[in-house]
């Protein structure tokens, strides 16, 4: 076992490529932690002072409150202010206390000229920059080494290595704003100035430097151009926030009319699109748009609405998208049964047409044509896992438009997805699937196997594993399709991070499920990505805080996210509010409320046609099957009815004839003939779950179903079952176990005394 423990400014976290490079390649089942280290609170701050000051009398209670006030939570500045203090003079029984400025102004004169001059140039650049470069800048100081190493005794800096040469940067950045504070604006320019030209003196020298120099000394005129060059390598190094920064900075430096503003404006929008801020993105492109005429404002409005989709933005991107579809001749099914219609048609016109197709380069296929299959394209993706029927149908119309295109980028993108289309009815894959991933395999082969290729395809295949109830094999798949991309944003990979994280759940890793999410969701928090945020609020959020035992903060979780989602039909995101969010009520022991909440869905996804897709199908029946039975207390007339009911469920759920849907059918089982005071057959059926689940992989059903079954046998085999169970459960870090057996088997469960009677 090792202990890795790496600590990082957050200024680092986009510019070190040892951050980049530990970050993207964590050997797989490594535990990783990322705690922030934020300020102090004022009681620890101040407490902090007062032993530094090394005294307790009331004056340096004072003063310790004083500091602790001023240094807004900064060890450092603490310890600062602390030296500060103790250099004064003593100044009686109640000494003045002084601000970080005054400090700072008074160390500062203190200085020698060239040890002074050499700290306001480096305060004033506002960057780590080369030592060369400050002492260029300052004029070349006879003695700067000694003047550095004065700065640093008393520390005002900080020395590094970047690339290879030593940098120099201000130790806080409350230190430089007081130091800059105090410089007249005409002094300020001057060292501004110099920097720049010393820096484009430099081939090698960082545009964004040079841009925020020439900034800084009133040269507008020429910091679009540097921080264009600056956006560009930041997207090279893939920062894509710092390039929509820079790109932001050459924009409003660039004139608005002018075509290098409307080549900048497409280059913004690229890089929000690729930082995962699908919405501002969209924003972007619609305004480019305005701009437009023709073909031009066609794509652009096509990739607006492809990130407002990608985003969550259901209803304004569906809106954007039919208007790109009617202007180029084309339009989406207008309801579920028309999408079904269709569906059918383009399958059976594929099944025609065969997979064969006359390859062309992708300069050869004609531009109307290309902007069409990427229209369809958008709507099959925008709603890959929203609405699952109109994805398929647009699928199979990109899939044959692609074929007739000849364009293999195209068809391989089609021929996977439409793979997993068909994965998603379940059963073994079909003849017509291999054919499919063969076809994408082929073209791959033949174009050349680069990282986004690779990394889609074997996504593709992860998910199709998800769809048949493969976790582990799903996740490993997915993952290693993650690795060869790790930075990207693209709303497939998206999905795919999504169902990795599912079959973490569903394998029962709960403690890397809490670790793995709570990073992706305070990820797609900051980007402002409704899509991700709702669907993990819907499914694993909620089972991570009941995990916590905090079945309110899951309520909640599930509600506000659903809230902020389109109402404009019954979409995958309802059914998983409709499907989990009864887990909270039968963790509460109320499950009457947990009924009530899946029945009152299910005319609605009976009509979405979503229960032609075996996960919803298998998923809702097991969820149905424990909730009937736990509703028996809240309706004891209902008895008999309900307990037939979990019967059904378990008997739909074992016709679907997979290891997944197997274990999850005797789960039910136990749970009907356990409540109908079946012992026998209970104990049976818990016996079977337990192999069914082990075998699917699906550990904590197994765990459940193991506790479960000790406590209905009893005895010495039952407290060796229950022990080993509980080991497990509490190996995932599950804060109430009584509660958590309860989602997964609802019902009181009897040890081996007398055997309860049967009920006819």
């Amino acid at each position: 076992p090792v202990l890795f423990v790496l600590t990082y400014r957050d200024d680092q976290e986009e510019g070190s490529p040892l951050l980049a490079a530990t970050q993207a390649h964590w050997p797989p089942g490594a535990e990783v932690r990322t705690l922030t280290v934020g300020r102090l609170d004022d009681d620890d701050a101040g407490r902090l002072a007062l032993a530094l000051l090394g005294a307790h009398d009331d004056a340096a209670r004072v003063a310790a409150a004083a500091i602790a006030r001023e240094s807004h939570g900064s060890p450092f500045l603490v310890d600062e202010l602390v030296r500060a203090q103790q250099a004064r003079p003593p100044q009686g029984p109640s000494p003045a206390v002084f601000t970080l400025d005054e400090s700072g102004a008074e160390r500062v004169a203190l200085l020698p000229d060239d040890a002074r001059l050499l700290l306001e140039v480096v305060a004033v650049s506002g960057l780590p920059l080369p030592v060369d470069t400050v002492s260029a800048a300052a004029g070349e100081p006879p003695r700067a080494d000694e003047a550095f190493a004065l700065l640093r005794a008393h520390r005002f800096v900080r020395f590094g290595l970047r690339e290879g040469r030593e940098i120099v940067e201000t130790t806080h950045d409350r230190i430089r704003e007081a130091i800059v504070s105090r410089l007249p604006p005409e002094r300020t320019r001057l060292h501004h100035g110099r920097l720049a030209r010393v820096l484009e003196a430099n081939k090698d020298a960082d545009p964004q430097a040079v841009a925020i120099q020439l900034l800084g000394a009133g040269d507008h005129d020429r910091v679009g151009a540097y921080a264009e060059r600056a956006a560009e390598q930041a997207i090279a190094k893939v920062a894509f926030d710092r390039a929509v920064q820079l790109f932001r900075l050459a924009l409003d430096h660039t004139d608005a009319s002018s075509r290098d503003a409307v080549r900048l404006r497409l280059r913004l929008a690229g890089a929000l699109a690729w930082a995962g801020r699908g919405a501002q993105a969209a924003q972007v492109f619609l305004e480019a748009a305005e701009r437009e005429t023709g073909a031009p404002r066609v794509e652009l409005e096509r990739a607006a609405a492809e990130q407002l989709l990608s985003s969550g933005r259901i209803d304004e991107g569906a809106r954007v998208l039919h208007g790109v579809l009617a202007a180029i001749g084309m339009k989406a099914p207008g309801s579920t049964l028309s999408a079904v219609f269709w569906l059918v048609v383009y399958r059976a016109r594929l099944a025609v047409m065969g997979l064969r197709f006359r390859a062309r380069g992708a300069d050869d296929v004609r531009a109307e044509d290309r902007s069409r299959i990427e229209a369809m394209y958008a709507v099959a993706m925008g709603f890959a896992i929203v609405d699952v029927i109109l994805a398929a149908c647009m699928q199979a119309r990109v899939l044959i438009h692609s074929l007739r295109s000849g364009d293999r980028h195209q068809v391989l993108r089609a021929a996977a997805l439409e793979a997993t289309q068909l994965a998603a009815t379940g059963g073994r894959p079909s003849r017509r699937e291999r054919q499919l991933f063969d076809v994408a395999e082929s073209i791959r082969e033949h174009v050349g196997d680069d990282a986004e290729t690779r990394s889609f395809l074997e996504g593709a295949k992860g998910v199709a594993a998800f769809l048949r109830g493969q976790w582990r094999e799903s996740r490993l798949i997915l993952e290693a399709s993650h690795r060869k991309l790790p930075d990207s944003r693209s709303p497939w990979f998206s999905n795919a991070n999504l169902f990795a994280v599912r079959c973490l759940y569903l394998s029962g890793e709960i403690k890397e499920l809490v670790r793995r999410q709570a990073a992706a969701f305070a990820d797609a928090q900051d980007r402002g990505d409704l899509y991700t945020l709702v669907n993990y609020a819907t499914t694993t959020m909620m089972t991570t805080h009941l995990a916590a035992d905090d079945p309110e903060g899951a309520r909640r979780c599930a509600r506000e996210s659903m809230a902020q989602w389109s109402q404009t039909g019954f979409f995958v995101q309802h059914w998983q509010a409709m499907a989990y969010e009864p887990d909270v009520d039968l963790y509460l022991g109320n499950g009457g409320a947990a009924y009530d909440r899946l029945l009152r869905d299910l005319p609605a996804l009976r009509r979405s046609m979503l229960l032609n897709v075996q996960f919803v199908r298998g998923m809702t029946c097991y969820a149905r099957g424990r909730c009937a039975v736990a509703s028996i207390g809240s309706v004891p007339k209902l008895r008999r009815a309900r307990i037939a009911e979990a019967r059904r469920m378990a008997r739909r759920l074992a016709r679907e004839r997979m290891p997944w849907t197997s274990a999850l059918a005797a789960m039910v089982s136990a749970v009907a003939e356990n409540a109908d005071g079946r012992r026998d057959e209970s104990i049976a059926s818990l016996r079977r779950a337990v192999t069914a689940a082990e075998s699917a992989g699906m550990a904590m059903h197994a765990a459940a179903s193991k506790h479960r079954l000790g406590e209905a046998v009893g005895g010495s085999e039952g407290a060796a079952l229950t022990a080993a169970a509980r080991a497990q459960i509490d190996g995932e870090g599950i804060r109430n176990a009584a509660r958590w057996l309860a989602i997964y088997l609802p019902g009181t469960w009897e040890g081996d005394g007398p055997r309860a009677k049967r009920r006819r």
